[in-house]
């Protein structure tokens, strides 16, 4: 089994894969600091083959556009009234015209083959998307650009000889500044960095200033480099179709497959329906948007797509994709997977907030062990939490959860983790709760640790009904709870929701694992041993918060 990811206090570094990722940090390895070569050397003659490649594809589609376009009877344009009051600066054609040497420079930046085959695929993918616009919604610039001279006028003279007034939405040069912009910033540090970063934002400025694309053009490039960032990632987020995942990293999938195969297929078809239902989402904001579109609400329409791309992509997580759909690694998600999916986010975000509005945030099950939803910051400075075991596939985790003993064990919402997923979830949970134990005065404890205050280790989803009370059942099922007991448990403290075939593959799972026989080896072993004088036997589990007194709860 793969452990999970693992971040924060007492870790050094996120574990190598967690459930639903393979090796995650491996990938990122290849990414360091300064682009370090991997042990196969830079890519060096494979970058000059994809520039050979990429170059002249460039010029030949993007000048085939131009000139198709030139040749129409009429090509209309597509401008907001502010723009006319946008000003003409001809000293930004050269950061503008700069481009170019970064669309170079960039192949030979990365520093090991897949990271090279992603940018390149990124690179012709944004060129073949908004080149294939360009001739099916042909616009043109509508401004006329003022004279310029000497060096400037060099320049801009370079760029209208081949550079037409047409090949406006999206803007080609708004989509590949995002993809070189996301190479490099992988690649460079320190003052190198925000020089990087501020000659950048002048490219993407010069844009609007040399009156070469309106706005619509701007934020619709944007669009496609964020589609190209998030659709392309590169291993391990990379998308399978044409079969279902299997095994580790699965996520949705491998629990489907494995029910399947013992004859219960309900969880698989509880997939399917939340699968329907989001994409049937996706088709109502489709319709909208054409509906829009055919009263010339082009904004509207554009806009529209948006919701419905991030509800696909939601529809393709429960159809087999799994947890990989949302990019999250060690707490963070991918900034090209939230724009992406920004709309179903926050939609998540704020039914996370209304459905648990009238009952505590978190609530004590065990002690020092708290249940509930993903928390807010506000949520973590009352709660005091010291420890996290985060399952919430679709939230990125706070910077102040992050710095604490934080592990992520993503999970999809309302279906049942694969087996790994809980073994990973249980296994968190244990090493989290024994550091604690550890903090609270045990041994290796020091006198910070115990300045710090006791334990309070927060296993959360994103209402906190019903991953996070999987993943305790999990935990307690390794220490020889039947997880029957430890759901009722945990109803009594809180609204949790479980499928009762969920609690049939939780005692499965604790069947394969050998707990049941541990556990009767640990009952024989107790029952030769003195109790003590609270009639607990030596090595017995923490017991239960006392169900006959109110559950302790965070603050609302």
């Amino acid at each position: 089994m793969t452990p999970p990811e693992r971040t924060g206090v007492g870790a050094d570094a996120p574990a190598r894969g967690g459930p639903g990722e393979p090796a995650l940090a491996v990938a990122a390895g290849n990414l360091r600091a300064g682009g370090a070569a991997s042990s196969e050397g830079r890519p060096t003659l494979q970058a000059a083959l994809w520039l050979v490649f990429l170059g002249p594809l460039f010029f030949i589609s993007y000048g085939y556009a131009n000139h198709y376009s030139s040749g129409l009877p009429r090509v209309g344009s597509f401008v907001y009234g502010w723009e006319r009051d946008l000003p003409f600066w001809p000293w930004t054609i050269l950061p503008y015209m700069s481009i170019d040497l970064f669309y170079a420079i960039s192949l030979f930046v990365c520093a090991s083959r897949a990271e090279l085959r992603t940018h390149a695929t990124r690179l012709l993918a944004a060129t073949l998307v908004s080149v294939a616009c360009f001739l099916v919604f042909p616009l043109r610039f509508s401004f006329s650009r003022p004279p310029t001279s000497g060096f400037n006028g060099w320049l801009f003279d370079l760029l209208t000889g081949f550079d037409l007034p047409f090949n406006q939405a999206p803007s080609l040069h708004i989509s590949l500044l995002m993809i070189l912009w996301t190479c490099y910033a992988r690649h460079v540090r320190g003052a190198w960095r925000w020089l990087l970063h501020g000659w950048f934002a002048l490219i993407g400025i010069s844009v609007l200033t040399t009156y070469q694309h309106h706005f619509i053009d701007v934020w619709t490039g944007a669009a496609v480099g964020v589609l190209c960032l998030y659709l392309l990632p590169g291993e391990p987020w990379t998308l399978r179709f044409g079969r279902r995942p299997a095994g580790v990293g699965a996520g949705a999938a491998a629990t489907a497959t494995a029910t399947a195969d013992a004859g219960d297929g309900e969880d698989w078809r509880r997939r399917r329906r939340l699968a329907h239902r989001y994409a049937q989402g996706c088709v109502v904001f489709l319709l909208l948007a054409v509906a829009a579109a055919r009263v010339d609400w082009v904004t509207a329409s554009l806009l529209l797509c948006w919701p419905a791309f991030s509800l696909a992509m939601v529809a393709l997580a429960y159809y087999g994709q799994g947890e990989r759909v949302f990019q999250k690694q060690a707490g963070r998600m991918r900034v090209a997977a939230q724009w992406a999916l920004a709309p179903y986010l926050l939609a998540a975000w704020v039914s996370s907030r209304l459905y648990t509005l009238r009952v505590a945030p978190q609530v004590e099950v065990y002690p020092g062990v708290w249940m509930g939803r993903a928390p807010s910051a506000r949520d973590l400075r009352r709660g005091g939490f010291t420890a996290i075991v985060d399952l919430a596939a679709e939230f990125p985790a706070r910077r102040a959860a992050r710095r604490l003993d934080y592990t992520q064990v993503s999970m999809l919402d309302l279906v049942m983790p694969s087996d790994e997923q809980l073994r990973a979830a249980a296994t968190a949970i244990t090493a989290a709760y024994g550091r604690g134990q550890q903090r609270d005065g045990g041994a290796g404890a020091t006198s910070a640790d115990e300045a710090a205050g006791p334990q309070r280790l927060l296993v959360h989803c994103a209402l906190g009904y019903s991953r996070s009370a999987l993943a305790i059942a999990a935990w307690r099922a390794t220490q020889g709870d039947d997880p029957a007991t430890v759901l009722e448990h945990l109803r009594a403290h809180r609204a949790i929701v479980v499928a009762p075939s969920w609690l049939r593959i939780l005692r499965d799972s604790q069947a394969t694992q050998g707990v049941q026989a541990r556990r009767d080896s640990r009952e024989r072993q107790g029952s030769q041993a003195p109790a003590d004088g609270q009639g607990r036997r030596p090595g017995a589990d923490p017991r239960p918060v006392d169900d006959r007194r109110p559950a302790r709860e965070t603050p609302r």
